[in-house]
């Protein structure tokens, strides 16, 4: 964590987290390690874990349940059907494939 930047910690604990949710090195129905344990890990405060937890459960990567953790729900089946989903609802605005190609290649170039 580098503690000297402008962006939160838990911000960066939450950006973190969720790469490795989304490559897959904590996967679908894995149980994430505790609060505490991922506290001293980060040499963070509990709270500071706790909100980023709550980023991610609020985006659906990961579900807390009550006396039992915080488990991964996120899945790139899951990220797949959601994307399908909002390209088909562009689709029906009358927008043409290639437009959506060309927006995302664009969009794409401006993060460079």
């Amino acid at each position: 964590m580098n503690f000297a930047s402008g962006k939160p910690v838990y911000e960066q604990i939450y950006d973190h987290l969720k790469l490795l949710i989304e490559q897959q090195v904590y996967k679908e129905g894995d149980n994430l390690p505790s609060i505490r344990s991922l506290a001293m890990t980060y040499s963070v405060n509990p709270t500071t874990i706790l909100r980023a937890f709550e980023q991610l459960e609020k985006e659906g990567y990961i579900v807390t349940l009550p006396k039992k953790g915080s488990y991964v729900t996120y899945s790139k089946k899951e990220k797949k059907t959601e994307l399908e989903k909002e390209i088909i609802a562009i689709l029906k605005k009358g927008y043409t494939p290639e437009e959506i190609v060309d927006c995302a290649q664009s969009l794409k170039g401006d993060k460079k």
